[in-house]
């Protein structure tokens, strides 16, 4: 199922495209405002495609294009939203890396198909790079999004606890010391706490689940 954000700061407008999306059996998250917080949500769940407004409280569409392409790096497909149809404002949507430029009043039936093209040229991509993944159980881990998926919900982890999790799940029957995983995963022996493993191994149980992480007496964990 392709997934889409639909970040719309007016409601009806916002509404009117999620069931529209809905109809057509996306998965469709929608928010009426941005944050950095929500940026960072945005690049953890990698959509498909982002419908972005150009017109947003507090902030503007390009300015958030211009984040999620060119510093988050985001590989969703972003679409800016607009009811200006100034010359220069398009131009600076594309040269912030908008893949696309539309009417918020664009006829439903033609956003539709653009955003099935757009999703074509996605999967074609995906056919030449395909995205790797790790599954444990119910559990299942895409590395190149940094999404995890428990019983097909998904689930976020901050960054670190994301690549302690891809290193238990890499290496199943490995047993790391608590030495090993910082060195692994903060790439340097410096400033090394037995504590701050402890706290990223327990924030990694509290979501996923108690059993997946099994402690090993004496020496460090590994996976159950």
């Amino acid at each position: 199922m392709a997934k889409i954000a639909v970040i719309i700061g007016n409601q009806n407008q916002q509404q009117s495209f999620l069931k529209l999306f809905d109809k057509e059996g996306f998965e469709v998250v929608e928010f009426s405002e941005i944050s950095p917080t929500k940026i960072d949500w945005l690049v953890n769940m990698s959509p498909d495609i982002i419908l972005l407004d150009l017109e947003l409280p507090g902030t503007d569409g390009i300015e958030v294009c211009h984040q999620l392409k060119n510093e988050k790096k985001v590989k969703s497909f972003v679409v800016l939203l607009s009811n200006q149809p100034e010359e220069y404002i398009q131009l600076e949507a594309f040269k912030v890396g908008a893949d696309d430029y539309l009417s918020k009043n664009i006829n439903q039936r033609v956003l539709v198909k653009k955003v099935k093209a757009l999703l074509k040229r996605s999967f074609s991509t995906q056919k030449v790079t395909p995205v790797k993944s790790l599954q444990y159980k119910n559990i299942v881990v895409d590395k190149e999004s940094y999404v995890i998926y428990k019983d097909q919900k998904m689930i976020s982890l901050p960054k670190k606890d994301f690549e302690i999790l891809v290193m238990f799940l890499s290496n199943p029957n490995k047993i790391y010391t608590r030495e090993d995983i910082y060195k692994r995963i903060w790439d340097s022996p410096e400033g090394f706490n037995t504590r701050i493993i402890d706290v990223h191994i327990r924030k990694i149980r509290a979501k996923l689940g108690d059993y997946l992480i099994e402690t090993v007496k004496g020496i460090g964990y590994k996976l159950a």
